[in-house]
């Protein structure tokens, strides 16, 4: 599957793309932030993608990325390797924390300037198929340029229930 192709981003350096919704979320980030980096040498490309989250990731996705940068401050994070980089807050048991405004405001920067593919996991769903938001989320950056929503297809056929649908009560 070529993903930026089929989000049309074939060309988005600099880009900043949320992914909100549940089943896949992480998934579709990573993979496209693969895509990216990976893109054809005829073609402009970065030589890293920027992954992060305003919500909390499992532990288990970290080795997803090339490069994990573990930082609360800006002034934390040094100098950044090439590849998929993953910026997250300290991690609490199996999950890391998600990034604060001032790392936020960072990469926003970064981005901007070296013209680097910035994705965002806005969204949290406890790695359900389907997912009703509440009112407070998803926390969307509000300079994200492109929202990827995305819904798990394992949800369909299945009844509307807590071991399917994150928020099983507000989905119906």
């Amino acid at each position: 599957m070529n993903l930026s192709r089929a989000l049309r981003l074939d060309s988005s350096l600099g880009k900043s793309i949320a992914f909100v919704g549940a089943g896949g979320k992480t998934t579709a980030m990573f993979q496209l932030a693969r895509e990216l980096i990976e893109l054809p040498s005829t073609v402009l490309r970065p030589r890293s993608a920027f992954v992060t989250a305003t919500s909390h990731l499992g532990t288990r996705q970290i080795p997803l990325a090339d490069h994990h940068i573990i930082a609360k401050l800006p002034e934390e994070i040094g100098a950044i390797p090439e590849g998929v980089i993953l910026f997250t807050s300290p991690i609490e048991g199996d999950r890391t924390q998600p990034i604060n405004s001032s790392v936020l405001s960072w990469l926003r920067e970064i981005v901007a300037k070296e013209k680097i593919p910035l994705l965002i996991e806005a969204d949290g769903s406890r790695g359900l198929p389907l997912k009703a938001p509440a009112a407070h989320e998803p926390p969307i950056p509000d300079f994200m340029e492109t929202v990827v929503v995305v819904a798990g297809l394992s949800g369909l056929q299945k009844p509307i229930a807590d071991e399917f649908v994150f928020r099983s009560e507000r989905f119906r």
